[in-house]
């Protein structure tokens, strides 16, 4: 291919005409007549190109084909991200933002939009992919709490069932201080707290029974379990009170015609069944 010779042009009248100059002429009249590429064929041509293996920057100076062949690339890795103007959570990999690619105090709450965080987007959150959580928090069971409240009710635990009915009956299981217990009666039922621990624990349960206020009657029971020989409860007695009508004591004397009183310190009302209920403290 030829190329363009400047021809001189400090040329004098004296200067002689020497074989290079004709040599100049000739080769930039060749070079004329070569075909050349125009603006114009430039800006239309097609540009056949390999995309590049890595992503890797545009030198300062690179061949055109490459350099499509390297921007082909980044938009191959970019995706359709490349060409979108906002980012949705459906555009985001699992794993593309996780702790450790965030730096500190690079979410802030001035960065969050007050939009950003809803009720709707909280509940999808699993717990699963929330970390310090105590057991409990995905469990959901009531077990796996520490210092449980006593809360009390439940169906507790059945520690006698028969009919003691008479003084000293052995019920045949261990009174443990601090623990709430019900004593169930044939037609009543009542609650106390043992005291005292080992064979000095001991429950006292003040049982309601019949109350009618048309014919003024109230009936209440009391019971007292101890801790026999062998270490297990017995019925150690009990007592009764009952009234009726308008019967009052004033003065040690009782107005028998207003009404009618009974108290009873050495009755054993029958006991059906005794139920540990938890601890109490």
């Amino acid at each position: 291919m030829a190329e363009w010779k400047e021809p001189k042009t400090d040329y004098t009248a004296e200067a002689q005409v020497t074989p290079s100059i004709f040599n100049t002429l000739g080769e930039n009249e060749r070079y004329l007549k070569e075909k050349k590429i125009t603006t114009e064929q430039v800006q239309d041509a097609s540009i056949t190109s390999t995309e590049y293996a890595t992503r890797t920057n545009i030198s300062g100076t690179e061949v055109l084909k490459v350099c499509i062949a390297k921007i082909r690339k980044w938009f191959a890795d970019l995706k359709a991200l490349a060409f979108k103007s906002t980012v949705g959570t459906s555009d985001i990999d699992n794993y593309a933002v996780t702790s450790s690619k965030l730096g500190t105090n690079s979410v802030t709450t001035a960065k969050i939009n007050a939009s950003a965080v809803t009720d709707a987007k909280i509940s999808s959150v699993s717990a699963s992919k929330v970390t310090g959580l105590h057991k409990v928090a995905t469990s959901g069971d009531y077990n796996d709490l520490k210092n449980k409240p006593n809360l009390g009710g439940g169906s507790g635990t059945v520690v006698f069932s028969g009919n003691a009915n008479y003084f000293d009956t052995d019920l045949g299981f261990v009174i443990k201080g601090g623990y709430r217990y019900a004593v169930e009666l044939s037609d009543a039922v009542g609650e106390g707290i043992a005291l005292g621990s080992g064979r000095d624990a001991s429950l006292r349960v003040l049982i309601p029974g019949d109350c009618y206020a048309a014919d003024h009657m109230t009936n209440i029971n009391i019971i007292c379990l101890t801790t026999g020989y062998d270490g297990t409860a017995v019925y150690h007695g009990g007592g009764s009170i009952y009234t009726e009508g308008d019967a009052t004591i004033d003065g040690g004397g009782l107005d028998g015609d207003a009404g009618y009183i009974e108290i009873n310190g050495q009755s054993c009302p029958a006991i059906k069944r005794v139920i540990e209920l938890g601890k109490a403290y």
